[in-house]
């Protein structure tokens, strides 16, 4: 390649580093470069690490729900099937305690003090 300046024409691709110390900044260039790409690899290679960590534990997390869901289904069936028997439960204790009740009345009715005095010989005087 040739650039042409207002006197001189200088072929570019023959002008070469003839400092040590260019050399020497080559290939600390070239090193740091080197580096950089490796590091660069690393931190890909360690972000790939992660991303395949956090999937596996959102799988882990997805299950977990799935089971915890089942959990609660059964839960709220279980306490479905405890709030019918409540309510026959329930039911059974109205029904006994208005069979106690109609008993209690039928009784006072028969009047069980009159029965006894009926039912002992004497009229239910006691003799001294």
């Amino acid at each position: 390649m040739y650039v042409l300046t207002s006197i001189n024409i200088y072929k570019i691709d023959s002008i070469r580093p003839t400092d040590p110390m260019s050399a020497h900044n080559t290939m600390t260039s070239k090193s740091s470069q080197t580096l950089l790409i490796l590091a660069a690899g690393v931190i890909a290679l360690l972000f790939l690490k992660l991303m395949f960590d956090m999937s596996k534990s959102m799988s882990e997390m997805t299950e977990h729900v799935g089971a915890i869901s089942q959990d609660v289904s059964e839960m709220q069936d279980s306490v479905n099937n405890m709030n019918v028997s409540m309510q026959r439960m329930e039911k059974s204790i109205h029904s006994l305690g208005k069979a106690f009740s109609q008993g209690s009345q039928q009784l006072q009715q028969m009047n069980p003090a009159g029965m006894m005095q009926q039912m002992v010989p004497d009229g239910g005087q006691r003799t001294r």
